[in-house]
């Protein structure tokens, strides 16, 4: 789904520098980059928890780094979250004619949380398109 259906370079690379920063670490695009480059960095939570280990040197525990990174990204009362931001990448028409394409149904395969997935489908009407989604 990221990088291919959603873009989300100010969404969730976003996120993880507003999460650091939070906790006094300036992690840049670079670092994000250099970190996801090696592999092993699908986890936003995990990674920004190693970034701030790794650039900061502040340990912070995985559970104040999530509830963190959640609430930029998913927003707050009054203040919409870092998300609503995201944007389609292929056309929506691109998509339907795909779909049509396909008798067999499309499916998206995604570590993205479940909920996360299901609300960029919804945002921009495309659920009915992909008959299968894995997390």
């Amino acid at each position: 789904m990221d990088g291919v259906i959603a873009h989300v370079g100010t969404s969730y690379r976003a996120s993880i520098v507003k999460t650091a920063a939070h906790f006094g670490v300036e992690v840049t695009a670079a670092h994000i980059s250099s970190a996801k480059a090696k592999g092993g960095a699908n986890n936003d939570w995990v990674l920004t928890q190693r970034l701030c280990a790794e650039v900061g040197q502040k340990e912070v525990s995985l559970e104040a780094v999530t509830a963190k990174f959640e609430e930029i990204y998913q927003g707050v009362e009054g203040v919409p979250g870092l998300c609503t931001l995201e944007t389609l990448i292929p056309s929506r028409g691109t998509l339907e004619e795909l779909a049509r394409r396909c008798p067999k149904g499309m499916a998206v395969v995604t570590g993205r949380p479940k909920a996360d997935c299901a609300a960029f489908l919804a945002t921009h009407q495309l659920s009915h398109l992909f008959k299968v989604v894995k997390w």
